[in-house]
């Protein structure tokens, strides 16, 4: 190397240099490149998503593939969307194709997220065009699952004397807790086959009536109808005194 001044004067060294070993740059393989700012459709012959504009905060390089398992109640291939830790912005579309689904059991399929730890959450669905589609808010697995179970209720406060007491409640719980967009149950409570008030309080699964004089004193007939997203049905109904 040489090197100059000003004035002209000049000097020159000579050394060695040793490169280090190179780095090589690992790419991770993916199926799709989906871009933040536009809307994005994939289809295979199993799977619809579809994710509005405005659903990713960055560019996704989306790893996709599915795998077929023989597991008893699954009735679809695994679908592996990518990464279940990628923020998601807002909800998106999926639908799944199922598989040696019979008819019979329709009605009480629903799309499941399956989380690492074998946990499940019931995704909701419908039926549109032969594939059952929901709206959910997170990447990761999905399956078609079937609900056969109905709800459980359990009283919590009430007896066959009510005499006194200021409220009746009922704990009810079901075995495959809910999405959030999906409703987890509905109910309908009547009095001697009239509709009376309860509240739902979701964080300790508890329905409750609060009695106003509106029940009076006697001999009456309590029927709490319950029912889960899948139509299954769970029947409470007991005589009770005020």
């Amino acid at each position: 190397m040489k090197v100059y001044d000003v004035a002209g004067n000049s000097s020159q060294t000579e050394f060695w240099v040793r490169r280090g070993p190179v780095k090589e740059t690992v790419t991770t393989p993916y199926n799709y490149l989906l871009p933040y700012d536009e809307e994005n459709l994939i289809k295979t012959e199993d799977l619809r998503l579809y994710l509005p504009k405005g659903t990713l905060y960055e560019n996704l390089y989306f790893r996709y593939h599915s795998s077929k398992e023989k597991s008893e109640g699954l009735y679809s291939a695994v679908h592996h969307l990518h990464q279940a830790q990628v923020p998601i912005h807002r909800y998106f579309d999926l639908a799944i194709q199922p598989h040696d689904l019979p008819d019979s059991l329709r009605s009480k399929a629903y799309i499941a997220f399956c989380g690492k730890d074998g946990s499940i959450q019931n995704c909701g669905g419908e039926w549109e065009n032969g594939r059952l589609k929901t709206r959910v808010r997170s990447l990761g697995n999905y399956c078609i699952l079937v609900d056969e179970k109905a709800p459980r209720i359990q009283a919590t406060a009430f007896q066959r004397n009510m005499k006194g007491f200021s409220r009746m409640s009922f704990k009810v719980t079901d075995d495959i807790p809910t999405a959030r967009n999906v409703e987890e149950f509905t109910f309908r409570a009547t009095v001697d086959g009239q509709w009376i008030l309860f509240k739902h309080d979701g964080k300790k699964d508890l329905l409750t009536h609060y009695f106003d004089g509106r029940i009076g004193p006697g001999q009456h007939e309590l029927r709490l109808v319950v029912r889960d997203s899948r139509g299954n049905e769970k029947i409470y109904q007991r005589n009770f005194a005020r």
